[in-house]
Protein backbone atom coordinates (compact mmCIF):
# COMPACT_ATOMS: atom_id res chain seq x y z
CA UNK A 1 0.00 0.00 0.00
CA UNK A 2 1.22 3.71 -0.67
CA UNK A 3 3.21 5.16 1.83
CA UNK A 4 3.52 8.79 1.01
CA UNK A 5 0.99 11.19 -0.66
CA UNK A 6 2.83 10.78 -4.12
CA UNK A 7 1.99 6.70 -3.94
CA UNK A 8 -1.62 7.79 -2.52
CA UNK A 9 -2.59 10.26 -5.30
CA UNK A 10 -1.85 7.60 -8.29
CA UNK A 11 -3.92 4.87 -6.56
CA UNK A 12 -7.21 3.79 -7.78
CA UNK A 13 -8.70 4.27 -4.30
CA UNK A 14 -10.56 7.78 -3.58
CA UNK A 15 -7.86 9.96 -1.86
CA UNK A 16 -9.41 11.53 1.54
CA UNK A 17 -8.50 14.83 2.83
CA UNK A 18 -8.05 14.84 6.31
CA UNK A 19 -8.45 18.45 7.60
CA UNK A 20 -7.26 18.54 11.22
CA UNK A 21 -6.90 22.32 12.84
CA UNK A 22 -4.32 22.60 15.26
CA UNK A 23 -4.06 25.42 18.30
CA UNK A 24 -1.86 24.91 21.66
CA UNK A 25 -3.04 21.02 21.12
CA UNK A 26 1.00 19.47 22.26
CA UNK A 27 -0.76 17.42 24.88
CA UNK A 28 -3.25 15.27 22.86
CA UNK A 29 -1.56 15.79 18.78
CA UNK A 30 0.54 13.19 18.46
CA UNK A 31 -2.08 10.12 19.76
CA UNK A 32 -4.63 12.41 17.47
CA UNK A 33 -2.25 12.08 14.52
CA UNK A 34 -1.49 8.65 14.18
CA UNK A 35 -4.96 7.48 14.93
CA UNK A 36 -5.50 8.77 11.19
CA UNK A 37 -2.22 7.13 9.91
CA UNK A 38 -2.67 3.80 11.38
CA UNK A 39 -6.17 3.06 9.36
CA UNK A 40 -6.36 0.60 7.46
CA UNK A 41 -7.35 2.73 4.47
CA UNK A 42 -4.18 4.10 3.28
CA UNK A 43 -5.23 6.93 0.53
CA UNK A 44 -5.36 9.45 2.51
CA UNK A 45 -3.65 12.95 2.92
CA UNK A 46 -3.19 14.89 6.48
CA UNK A 47 -3.95 18.28 6.16
CA UNK A 48 -2.89 20.15 9.45
CA UNK A 49 -3.00 23.70 10.02
CA UNK A 50 -0.88 25.36 13.32
CA UNK A 51 -3.16 28.12 14.14
CA UNK A 52 -0.75 30.23 15.53
CA UNK A 53 0.20 27.52 18.38
CA UNK A 54 2.92 29.08 20.95
CA UNK A 55 3.77 25.02 22.77
CA UNK A 56 5.57 21.94 21.20
CA UNK A 57 2.60 21.53 18.65
CA UNK A 58 4.77 22.54 15.85
CA UNK A 59 7.60 20.20 16.65
CA UNK A 60 5.38 17.21 16.84
CA UNK A 61 3.63 17.51 13.95
CA UNK A 62 7.14 18.29 12.11
CA UNK A 63 8.23 15.10 13.73
CA UNK A 64 5.63 12.75 12.39
CA UNK A 65 5.33 14.62 9.22
CA UNK A 66 9.28 13.36 8.74
CA UNK A 67 8.29 9.55 8.47
CA UNK A 68 5.27 9.72 6.32
CA UNK A 69 4.60 12.15 3.51
CA UNK A 70 1.16 12.42 3.61
CA UNK A 71 1.00 14.90 6.30
CA UNK A 72 1.03 18.33 4.81
CA UNK A 73 1.62 20.86 7.31
CA UNK A 74 0.75 24.29 7.33
CA UNK A 75 1.68 26.88 9.72
CA UNK A 76 -0.31 30.75 10.04
CA UNK A 77 -0.69 33.26 12.40
CA UNK A 78 -3.29 32.51 14.42
CA UNK A 79 -7.22 33.24 12.78
CA UNK A 80 -9.21 31.32 14.67
CA UNK A 81 -11.15 28.02 14.13
CA UNK A 82 -13.40 29.00 11.21
CA UNK A 83 -10.79 30.48 8.69
CA UNK A 84 -8.71 27.78 9.47
CA UNK A 85 -11.27 24.91 8.28
CA UNK A 86 -12.17 27.09 5.53
CA UNK A 87 -8.33 27.03 4.63
CA UNK A 88 -8.44 23.35 4.72
CA UNK A 89 -11.26 22.90 2.18
CA UNK A 90 -9.26 25.20 -0.10
CA UNK A 91 -6.36 22.86 0.50
CA UNK A 92 -8.09 19.68 -0.01
CA UNK A 93 -7.09 17.64 -3.05
CA UNK A 94 -9.19 14.02 -1.82
CA UNK A 95 -13.15 13.07 -3.30
CA UNK A 96 -13.74 13.06 0.09
CA UNK A 97 -12.78 15.23 3.02
CA UNK A 98 -12.55 14.03 6.67
CA UNK A 99 -12.73 16.05 9.67
CA UNK A 100 -10.48 15.32 12.54
CA UNK A 101 -9.70 17.57 15.91
CA UNK A 102 -6.37 17.72 17.33
CA UNK A 103 -7.15 15.87 20.96
CA UNK A 104 -9.59 13.20 19.41
CA UNK A 105 -9.00 9.68 18.93
CA UNK A 106 -10.58 7.78 15.10
CA UNK A 107 -10.92 4.71 16.04
CA UNK A 108 -9.55 1.61 13.42
CA UNK A 109 -12.01 1.33 10.20
CA UNK A 110 -13.20 4.49 10.70
CA UNK A 111 -11.92 6.14 7.09
CA UNK A 112 -12.47 2.58 5.51
CA UNK A 113 -16.13 2.60 6.56
CA UNK A 114 -17.13 5.77 5.94
CA UNK A 115 -15.83 5.59 2.09
CA UNK A 116 -17.18 2.12 1.88
CA UNK A 117 -20.42 4.15 2.60
CA UNK A 118 -20.83 6.91 0.63
CA UNK A 119 -19.15 5.08 -2.36
CA UNK A 120 -22.54 2.66 -2.04
CA UNK A 121 -24.30 5.27 -2.38
CA UNK A 122 -23.88 8.63 -4.69
CA UNK A 123 -26.89 10.69 -3.02
CA UNK A 124 -24.96 10.75 0.04
CA UNK A 125 -23.25 14.75 0.82
CA UNK A 126 -22.22 13.72 4.02
CA UNK A 127 -21.22 10.73 6.90
CA UNK A 128 -20.88 10.83 10.76
CA UNK A 129 -20.59 8.12 12.89
CA UNK A 130 -21.53 7.15 16.56
CA UNK A 131 -18.84 8.17 19.50
CA UNK A 132 -17.55 7.96 22.87
CA UNK A 133 -16.36 10.69 25.32
CA UNK A 134 -12.89 10.11 26.33
CA UNK A 135 -12.98 11.09 29.55
CA UNK A 136 -16.52 10.95 31.03
CA UNK A 137 -16.64 6.94 31.76
CA UNK A 138 -16.57 6.26 27.93
CA UNK A 139 -20.24 7.59 27.64
CA UNK A 140 -21.81 6.41 24.33
CA UNK A 141 -23.48 8.76 21.67
CA UNK A 142 -25.88 6.76 19.78
CA UNK A 143 -26.81 9.51 17.02
CA UNK A 144 -29.83 8.83 14.98
CA UNK A 145 -28.71 7.12 11.60
CA UNK A 146 -31.14 7.53 8.52
CA UNK A 147 -31.65 10.69 6.28
CA UNK A 148 -35.21 11.47 7.41
CA UNK A 149 -34.98 11.19 11.10
CA UNK A 150 -31.16 13.46 11.07
CA UNK A 151 -33.32 15.71 8.85
CA UNK A 152 -36.18 16.52 10.85
CA UNK A 153 -34.06 16.68 13.83
CA UNK A 154 -31.55 18.97 12.88
CA UNK A 155 -34.55 21.41 13.01
CA UNK A 156 -33.94 21.45 16.51
CA UNK A 157 -30.66 20.47 17.57
CA UNK A 158 -27.24 19.22 15.63
CA UNK A 159 -27.11 15.09 14.89
CA UNK A 160 -23.23 15.06 14.37
CA UNK A 161 -20.32 14.70 15.80
CA UNK A 162 -18.17 17.46 13.95
CA UNK A 163 -14.91 15.45 14.28
CA UNK A 164 -16.42 12.30 12.84
CA UNK A 165 -18.12 13.44 9.74
CA UNK A 166 -16.92 12.87 5.89
CA UNK A 167 -18.22 14.52 3.44
CA UNK A 168 -18.09 14.35 -0.77
CA UNK A 169 -15.88 17.47 -1.31
CA UNK A 170 -17.10 18.78 -5.04
CA UNK A 171 -20.48 19.68 -2.65
CA UNK A 172 -18.48 20.34 0.81
CA UNK A 173 -15.75 22.76 -1.22
CA UNK A 174 -19.26 24.60 -2.52
CA UNK A 175 -19.87 25.60 1.22
CA UNK A 176 -17.94 28.26 3.89
CA UNK A 177 -17.52 27.76 7.47
CA UNK A 178 -19.74 30.94 8.30
CA UNK A 179 -17.57 33.08 11.66
CA UNK A 180 -21.33 35.15 12.75
CA UNK A 181 -22.47 31.86 14.08
CA UNK A 182 -19.88 30.97 16.72
CA UNK A 183 -19.99 27.51 17.78
CA UNK A 184 -22.86 26.48 15.77
CA UNK A 185 -20.47 27.08 12.24
CA UNK A 186 -20.65 23.16 12.57
CA UNK A 187 -24.09 23.38 12.71
CA UNK A 188 -24.73 25.77 10.11
CA UNK A 189 -22.72 24.10 7.86
CA UNK A 190 -24.45 20.26 7.79
CA UNK A 191 -27.79 22.86 7.12
CA UNK A 192 -26.16 23.57 3.85
CA UNK A 193 -24.78 20.18 3.03
CA UNK A 194 -28.38 18.72 3.49
CA UNK A 195 -30.09 20.89 1.60
CA UNK A 196 -28.46 19.35 -1.42
CA UNK A 197 -28.16 16.03 -0.49
CA UNK A 198 -28.64 12.81 1.80
CA UNK A 199 -26.94 12.27 4.91
CA UNK A 200 -26.48 9.17 7.21
CA UNK A 201 -24.29 8.20 10.98
CA UNK A 202 -22.97 5.23 10.77
CA UNK A 203 -24.05 2.81 13.95
CA UNK A 204 -20.53 2.27 15.34
CA UNK A 205 -18.40 4.21 17.81
CA UNK A 206 -15.68 5.16 15.43
CA UNK A 207 -14.52 8.16 17.40
CA UNK A 208 -13.76 9.27 20.86
CA UNK A 209 -14.22 12.57 21.60
CA UNK A 210 -12.64 14.92 23.97
CA UNK A 211 -15.10 17.41 26.05
CA UNK A 212 -13.31 20.70 26.47
CA UNK A 213 -14.36 22.68 29.79
CA UNK A 214 -15.02 25.96 27.04
CA UNK A 215 -17.90 24.05 25.34
CA UNK A 216 -19.78 23.75 28.88
CA UNK A 217 -19.06 27.14 30.01
CA UNK A 218 -19.45 29.18 27.11
CA UNK A 219 -22.57 32.22 27.62
CA UNK A 220 -25.28 29.84 27.45
CA UNK A 221 -27.62 33.05 26.39
CA UNK A 222 -25.73 33.79 23.54
CA UNK A 223 -25.20 30.35 22.68
CA UNK A 224 -28.84 29.72 22.54
CA UNK A 225 -29.29 32.62 20.37
CA UNK A 226 -27.08 31.47 17.91
CA UNK A 227 -28.89 27.89 18.26
CA UNK A 228 -32.13 29.13 17.34
CA UNK A 229 -30.60 31.37 14.24
CA UNK A 230 -29.24 28.38 13.02
CA UNK A 231 -32.11 26.44 13.65
CA UNK A 232 -34.47 28.86 11.77
CA UNK A 233 -32.02 28.50 8.88
CA UNK A 234 -32.27 25.18 9.09
CA UNK A 235 -36.47 25.16 8.86
CA UNK A 236 -36.32 27.53 5.73
CA UNK A 237 -33.45 25.30 4.07
CA UNK A 238 -34.97 21.93 4.71
CA UNK A 239 -38.81 22.13 4.94
CA UNK A 240 -39.20 25.30 3.33
CA UNK A 241 -40.75 26.68 6.54
CA UNK A 242 -40.72 30.16 8.13
CA UNK A 243 -40.64 30.35 12.08
CA UNK A 244 -40.11 33.21 14.22
CA UNK A 245 -36.99 33.09 16.58
CA UNK A 246 -39.30 33.67 19.62
CA UNK A 247 -41.50 30.38 18.83
CA UNK A 248 -38.28 28.38 18.31
CA UNK A 249 -37.00 29.59 21.36
CA UNK A 250 -40.09 28.71 23.41
CA UNK A 251 -39.98 25.24 21.56
CA UNK A 252 -36.41 24.09 21.63
CA UNK A 253 -35.63 26.40 25.41
CA UNK A 254 -39.02 26.65 26.76
CA UNK A 255 -40.92 30.38 26.77
CA UNK A 256 -41.11 32.72 29.25
CA UNK A 257 -44.97 33.25 29.29
CA UNK A 258 -48.31 32.15 28.50
CA UNK A 259 -49.06 33.91 25.58
CA UNK A 260 -45.78 32.60 23.72
CA UNK A 261 -46.85 28.89 24.73
CA UNK A 262 -49.75 28.96 23.27
CA UNK A 263 -48.25 31.01 19.94
CA UNK A 264 -46.35 28.01 19.31
CA UNK A 265 -48.71 25.49 19.83
CA UNK A 266 -51.04 27.20 17.58
CA UNK A 267 -47.62 27.55 15.32
CA UNK A 268 -47.48 23.36 14.93
CA UNK A 269 -51.27 23.11 14.72
CA UNK A 270 -50.63 24.18 11.47
CA UNK A 271 -47.52 22.07 10.29
CA UNK A 272 -48.52 19.61 7.45
CA UNK A 273 -45.38 16.82 8.19
CA UNK A 274 -46.40 14.74 10.57
CA UNK A 275 -42.90 13.58 11.73
CA UNK A 276 -41.94 17.78 12.29
CA UNK A 277 -45.39 18.40 14.19
CA UNK A 278 -44.57 15.22 16.33
CA UNK A 279 -41.32 16.43 17.19
CA UNK A 280 -41.73 19.71 17.65
CA UNK A 281 -44.84 18.31 20.34
CA UNK A 282 -42.37 16.48 21.98
CA UNK A 283 -39.59 19.64 22.07
CA UNK A 284 -42.64 21.98 23.02
CA UNK A 285 -43.50 20.05 26.67
CA UNK A 286 -40.10 19.12 27.59
CA UNK A 287 -38.61 22.89 27.43
CA UNK A 288 -42.03 24.46 29.31
CA UNK A 289 -41.16 23.32 32.88
CA UNK A 290 -42.06 24.66 36.24
CA UNK A 291 -40.44 28.06 35.29
CA UNK A 292 -43.61 29.28 33.64
CA UNK A 293 -45.53 28.78 36.98
CA UNK A 294 -43.39 30.68 38.70
CA UNK A 295 -43.94 34.15 36.68
CA UNK A 296 -47.91 33.94 36.81
CA UNK A 297 -49.14 30.52 38.56
CA UNK A 298 -52.96 31.08 37.39
CA UNK A 299 -52.68 32.06 34.33
CA UNK A 300 -49.95 29.57 33.18
CA UNK A 301 -52.43 26.33 34.64
CA UNK A 302 -54.97 28.23 32.83
CA UNK A 303 -52.76 28.11 29.56
CA UNK A 304 -51.37 24.78 30.39
CA UNK A 305 -54.93 22.98 30.42
CA UNK A 306 -55.96 24.77 27.23
CA UNK A 307 -52.40 23.89 25.72
CA UNK A 308 -53.40 20.18 26.57
CA UNK A 309 -56.57 20.37 24.56
CA UNK A 310 -54.73 21.55 21.95
CA UNK A 311 -52.30 19.14 21.81
CA UNK A 312 -55.25 16.51 22.02
CA UNK A 313 -57.10 17.65 19.01
CA UNK A 314 -52.87 17.59 17.32
CA UNK A 315 -53.40 14.19 18.04
CA UNK A 316 -56.75 12.97 17.43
Amino acid sequence: MPKTLEGVLKSSSPLVSVILPVFNSEDYLKESIRSILTQDYREIEVIVIDDGSSDDSGLIINELAGSDTRIRHFKQSNKGLVETLNRGLELSQGKYIARMDADDISLPGRIRKQVETMEANSELVLCGTWFKEVENGDKLHKLFCKDEEIRVRSLFSPMFCHPSIMARADVAKKIRYEGSFFRAEDYLYWVELMSIGKVCNIPEVLLKYRVHQNQVSCDRDKQRKVHVSVSKIAWKRLFQIDISEDLLTCIIFGGRDVETLKKSVSFIKTLTNRSVKKLAISYLWKSNSIKLLKIDPLSYLKGLYESIIEKLKLRY
